[in-house]
């Protein structure tokens, strides 16, 4: 299905077009001669190629569980220190002007 151009019109996408970074880079490379318009292609016909077979396995694969909705959608808590020893900082400690500053709220972190 394409797009029904409901919320913008041809024209707007053509001003946008304009600004598309990824036609931006071709140019330059092209402008440039890093690369030629067959090598464009060529890549271009590679990336389909890639987009597609990625579609294909996506729609041969099973479907996960809604158990496997939020795995690895949020890092886990750090929890609570359970060390030997009690935490120490020693930024600074090294160094006894950065240490004061520090310890005085001057902005250094």
């Amino acid at each position: 299905m394409s797009d029904p151009r409901k919320y913008r019109s041809r024209d707007e996408e053509a001003i946008w077009e304009q600004g598309d970074p990824i036609g931006i880079f071709e140019k330059i490379i092209l402008d440039q001669g890093a690369i030629t318009n067959d090598q464009i292609k060529s890549l271009q016909k590679e990336m389909k190629a890639e987009v597609r077979d990625s579609v294909e396995f996506a729609d041969n694969s099973p479907v996960p569980p809604l158990s496997d909705l939020y795995h690895d959608v949020y890092r886990e808590p750090w929890g609570r220190y359970t060390g030997t020893s009690e935490p120490r900082m020693y930024g600074g400690a090294l160094n006894p002007p950065t240490f004061r500053a520090t310890r005085e709220g001057d902005g250094l972190i």
